[in-house]
């Protein structure tokens, strides 16, 4: 579940992306998308209640927009969670999956890092090892 930017990147990285309602799957990605139905959430559910793991881009619970917040990633992965009573792997800012590969690809161990985004919550701090990165809302 997400856009095309997300679905890319699992293609690129030799993740296959399944469609439609099938059986059972490994992962279930949940990211930010505006094409959401309940059809894929009832799905979603479904495929996390028979096995396979959640994973999410960000549990961000909204998205700025010009004319107020849209519901974000982290809205839709309430109605999974909620759901299915399965917890998440959040892979993206501010927890520590995708700033450990940073600091790894980067050769540093924790150097000052500054993560930027669209609300002071996403970039700060990260939760479960301590790794500190500074927010700077852009």
């Amino acid at each position: 579940m997400g856009e095309r930017g997300i679905r890319e990147a699992l293609s690129s990285a030799g993740v296959r992306v399944i469609d439609g309602e099938p059986d059972a799957v490994d992962h279930v990605v949940v990211g930010w998308d505006r094409d959401v139905t309940y059809a894929k959430l009832r799905t979603a559910s479904l495929l996390i209640q028979r096995g396979a793991r959640l994973v999410a881009t960000n549990a961000d619970p909204s998205f700025p927009a010009p004319e107020g917040f849209w519901p974000g990633a982290g809205a839709l992965l309430a109605v999974l969670t909620t759901t299915s009573g399965v917890e998440a792997e959040v892979v993206g800012k501010p927890h520590p999956p995708l700033l450990l590969t940073a600091l790894r690809r980067t050769g540093g161990e924790h150097p000052l890092v500054i993560g930027t985004g669209s609300r002071p919550t996403s970039p700060g701090r990260s939760r479960s090892d301590g790794t500190a990165c500074s927010s700077c809302p852009v």
